[in-house]
């Protein structure tokens, strides 16, 4: 469950994600809002990610079903962060245990891209200009990738090499 308060009063406004099968079916590992404040990105260990409409849930008290939901990973999510570009244009970037990064957009809900590393993911952050991608890996390295030069496919495999590694 996510619980949503209002701030101001302390009030309990909604339970996001609690009946109907239609939340997380393990514990939530990371939230993210969209920079305009209109849905909440929700993670878990049952490597799902969903969007919920932050004004759907408080006017439904938590009954609204998901905005989006991805299948996201096969192992559960250890980064999730939100471009800026709200609901419209923002893209999601995720990582997980699976060795994998994935890019989804916001607004289509399609996988834009999908990068294989050699080790499992633990965290996922930008640059302030959203185009290269670091990720944490279990080893203690930071691996990185361009979304300048993109690959041609949709899914790769990055070898370990010291250019996109850093120790």
């Amino acid at each position: 469950r996510i619980y949503l308060w209002q701030s101001q009063s302390g009030k309990l406004v909604a339970m996001i994600g609690e009946g109907g099968g239609q939340g997380h079916y393990q514990d939530v590992t990371h939230l993210a809002f969209t920079d305009e404040g209109s849905h909440i990105i929700s993670a878990g260990k049952d490597g799902a990610i969903i969007a919920w409409c932050t004004s759907e849930a408080a006017i439904s008290a938590g009954n609204s079903p998901p905005r989006r939901r991805w299948p996201g990973h096969s192992l559960a999510v250890t980064g999730l962060k939100v471009s800026p570009g709200g609901w419209r244009s923002g893209r999601i970037f995720s990582c997980s245990l699976d060795q994998m990064a994935k890019v989804h957009d916001l607004w289509s809900g399609d996988l834009l891209l999908e990068v294989t590393f050699g080790c499992g993911l633990t965290a996922i952050t930008l640059d302030s200009s959203v185009t290269d991608v670091y990720v944490g890996c279990l080893d203690g390295t930071i691996k990185t990738f361009s979304l300048l030069n993109p690959p041609r496919d949709l899914r790769l495999t990055l070898d370990p090499k010291p250019s996109n590694t850093f120790a």
